[in-house]
């Protein structure tokens, strides 16, 4: 869904997409990698991936960070 949408059906409720930084189109790979290997990098020590986004200003998890992309509010 995420690759198609850019979205889960999560994040359709609460209005949110996942973007890549430079605007670059998702790729199929790409998507995977991010909603797999790199979410659970950032779950696996106390979820401290997750939780660096109250710190990081673009607001942005570990995973988000290693596969450049952001979560913003779908206008």
């Amino acid at each position: 869904m995420t690759y198609v949408w850019g979205q889960t059906l999560g994040k359709m409720v609460c209005g949110i997409v996942v973007v890549p930084l430079e605007g670059r189109p998702r790729s199929f790979l790409f998507i995977v990698l991010r909603e797999t290997v790199l979410w659970f990098t950032s779950s696996i020590i106390f979820m401290i991936g997750h939780i660096i986004v109250a710190f990081h200003p673009k607001k942005q998890a570990l995973h988000d960070m290693l596969a450049k992309t952001v979560v913003v509010y779908r206008s």
